[in-house]
């Protein structure tokens, strides 16, 4: 597994041959036979660990239930045998091969490739996937905004500044927030991205036009000051230490 974004100075070199991409599907001895997921009754649970697989199959399969199986392929497959609630197990067909067990894949599940094209927005999806896009149509987003200028060309510099920016993008943008977002956090079961749920009115924090010494000034407290001192001010929060002076002048003047 590789992280997200590299390091800087460090690149993939190179790439191991790749064995099977595809997802196995291993069905409990009770649906011997079947190799549709379309098939299997309502509700039926598939055991899966890996988030990109659970979100693909639920969007082609939205009548299967979908939880996480943890431990070894040996653990997994036990869990699968010796009880009756899960209907069957989505592996990398990759280590399914290598451990010999390619007579026990009931299904290769392959998504294909994102190439239907919504006729009205552009979006892309896979093949057998069901989601309405925009409501053929009903809903329109406006194109994208660009970086202004300036801050194009210093998000894809070189140098140190183009660096510090890329690697605290959220803190400079958070930093100029006039207002804070606030809301009660309920990490979803199993595993999953983080996430919550809004309900009812949205609220925004905001705070009094001046601090209260020695309060830190916050919010949109710092933007009565002068240029320099804002930017000052706003270099000084604990959150914003690895942040440059220069970068934060470069986005106020945006």
């Amino acid at each position: 597994d590789m992280p997200t974004s590299l390091p800087e100075g460090m690149v993939i070199g190179a790439v191991l041959k790749r064995e099977d991409p595809r997802d196995a599907v291993l069905l409990h001895p009770r649906y011997h036979g079947s190799t549709d997921l379309a098939d299997l009754p309502q509700g039926a649970v598939l055991g899966s660990s890996s988030v990109r697989r659970v979100a693909q199959l639920r969007r082609h399969f939205p009548h299967l239930q979908f939880e996480s199986v943890r431990g070894n392929l040996n653990t997994r497959l036990n869990k699968l045998i010796s009880s009756h609630h899960y209907a069957g197990l989505v592996l990398a067909a990759a280590g399914v091969h290598r451990m010999g067990w390619t007579d026990k894949i009931s299904k290769i599940h392959y998504t294909g490739t994102m190439d239907v094209r919504c006729q009205f927005c552009g979006a892309s999806r896979f093949q057998r996937e069901q989601l309405n896009c925009c409501h053929n149509g009903k809903v329109l987003l406006p194109p994208l905004q660009g970086y202004p200028e300036n801050l194009r060309l210093l998000f894809d510099a070189d140098g140190a500044e183009g660096s510090n920016l890329r690697q605290n993008i959220r803190n400079y943008n958070s930093a100029f927030a006039f207002a804070s977002f606030g809301a009660n956090i309920r990490p979803p079961p199993g595993r999953g991205p983080y996430c919550f749920r809004l309900q009812n009115h949205t609220y925004h924090y905001a705070s009094n036009l001046h601090a209260d010494d020695p309060e830190e000034r916050r919010y949109g407290q710092p933007y009565i000051l002068e240029t320099n001192e804002t930017i000052q001010t706003i270099a000084n929060v604990h959150e914003n230490a690895n942040c440059l002076v220069s970068v934060f002048l470069e986005h106020r003047t945006n």
